[in-house]
């Protein structure tokens, strides 16, 4: 159960004292002078419930009466745990003055792997739950203030954090000889769009990590740097056709799309495509999800290039804009481009603006082709590459496969032809009116409110569809099993029904 008061908050009394300082045994992790202290609980009722084997989970102890105890065990802790946040501060107070002093002020990554460890026990309640790496981010900037007076850029400070910073310091950490920091996750930035099931599914680690490619249902994935083009994709129905799944993302494939293409690729199972822009950006999407990253320096496959690429374009008799750029051609690309790409990518050197070099360089991107034009470049650009065909299991598989589906359509016929024969309409409408009186659907704000006690997770709509099926297989199963079967009798053997008229001779 979780106890909560005034900004403190814990799972089970042990939880909940520790982050109070007010438990010798299990002293709060940051706490230089841990007090000796004791406090009993005693809750008294008549006859307890268990609802787990492990006896946990108390009957009758809801969020509500989880308040209501936590209050009370407060107002008995308040002055220890005031007096323990006193100390902590003081002691981070000391560890600072302590700390030798510079003439150079420490960088942002210093000050990062000085204060994440504890942004991390703050945000994961000291590892008891996950933490997405936003929320980490936001702990880390403000403990960062005690340390440094430099700051996230407003606009590029999470990618910073999250795809630099983050990623270096759980290295740093594996690298001599210790853990990762837990529970550490990464909020979704694309999906994953299954043909033929309609399941889209999010690519964040959790997800990605729990993922199961669906068994002969596609052999092909095609990255696609920008979402927009999912619904020209569906439309045209390419996913269904070519047994092919786009995977989005907003430009550059995260770690965890990275991680399922690579997946789906091991072993040739599955042919992984890219679509993409005609400049440097799209390249270099390209060159990642092909090549080790410092984030993923083991990580390589074959990806197919479907294009957009500077030949192509030019083929296509298409007009590049002309644009003015300070950002930097990645150093491991160039020597990937051609002499044309790098007259559009690398461009003229214009001198500088304010501090920066500034180029004048090219580009086409998927968007400035209409969308037939779109559609038949990447059903060219398939053929061309060699698509695999569509999805047929092997013998083995089809056979047991094959007759598991022919079994459900015979359910589907089945079920069918049953419902005509009975008139399976009217007899659930007869139950549902016979029945509703044995029910007693006037108490179902009393038993929405006794399901809530065995587990608030619920909905009422949850709680009350649980309630009627204790209701059904303990005092009522039988006799509508009873009503059923002497409906199907009449029904088959054309029987009247009671109360019908006999019908009249001659």
């Amino acid at each position: 159960m979780r106890f909560r008061a005034e900004g403190l908050s814990g799972q089970g009394i042990g939880s909940f004292l520790k982050d109070g300082f007010a438990s010798p045994e299990f002293g709060h992790y940051e706490d230089p002078d841990p007090p000796s202290t004791a406090v009993a609980m005693h809750i008294i009722t008549p006859a307890p419930l268990f609802l787990d084997q492990g006896k946990t989970r108390l009957e009758g102890f809801t969020v509500a009466e989880g308040r209501e105890i936590g209050g009370a065990i407060f107002s008995k802790i308040r002055p220890y745990f005031r007096e323990g946040k006193r100390r902590v501060k003081s002691q981070r107070s000391r560890e600072r003055t302590r700390q030798a002093p510079s003439d150079k002020e420490m960088s942002l990554k210093d000050a990062t792997a000085l204060v994440l460890e504890e942004a991390w026990r703050h945000t994961t309640g000291n590892g008891e739950l996950p933490v997405g790496a936003r929320r980490l981010f936001y702990a880390v900037r403000r403990r960062i203030a005690e340390h440094t007076s430099k700051r996230f850029n407003p606009d590029t400070g999470y990618d910073y954090f999250s795809q630099t910073l983050l990623p270096a310091y759980q290295r740093a950490r594996v690298e001599a000889g210790g853990e990762p920091l837990a529970g550490v996750y990464y909020d979704p930035r694309g999906k994953i769009h299954e043909a033929h099931t309609g399941k889209a599914m999010d690519l964040g680690t959790r997800d990605v990590d729990a993922y199961e490619f669906p068994p002969y249902t596609f052999n092909k994935l095609l990255y696609v740097e920008k979402r927009g083009q999912v619904p020209l994709l569906k439309a045209a129905r390419l996913a269904e056709r070519y047994d092919m799944s786009p995977v989005t993302e907003a430009g550059f494939a995260t770690v965890a799309a990275r991680t399922l293409l690579s997946a789906g690729a091991e072993g040739e199972k599955y042919q992984v495509f890219c679509l993409h822009d005609a400049d440097y950006p799209g390249y270099n999407i390209l060159r990642t999800l092909r090549e080790a990253t410092e984030r993923m320096p083991e990580h390589s496959m074959e990806v197919y290039d479907i294009g957009l690429t500077v030949e192509q374009v030019e083929a296509m008799g298409k007009m590049p804009e002309t644009y003015e750029r300070t950002s930097q051609v990645p150093k491991k690309l160039l020597p990937l481009l051609s002499d044309a790409e790098r007259e559009w990518f690398v461009g003229e050197y214009l001198g500088k603006k304010g501090n920066k070099d500034t180029y004048s360089s090219k580009r086409f991107e998927l968007d400035d082709l209409s969308a037939p034009e779109v559609i038949a470049h990447i059903e060219a650009r398939l053929e061309e590459l060699g698509v695999e065909q569509k999805v047929i299991p092997p013998e083995e598989p089809l056979k047991e496969m094959g007759a598991k589906l022919f079994r459900e359509k015979v359910d589907d016929w089945v079920d069918e032809l049953v419902a005509v024969m009975l008139n399976t309409g009217e007899l659930k409408k007869n139950v549902a009116e016979d029945f509703m009186e044995r029910f007693k659907l006037q108490g179902a704000r009393a038993w929405i409110e006794t399901e809530f006690s065995r587990d608030d997770s619920k909905s009422w709509r949850a709680a009350l569809k649980a309630t009627l099926q204790r209701a059904y297989a303990g005092k009522h199963k039988s006799g509508l099993e009873e009503h059923v079967r002497e409906y199907a009798r009449k029904e088959l053997l054309g029987e009247d029904r009671e109360g019908d008229e006999e019908p009249e001779e001659g």
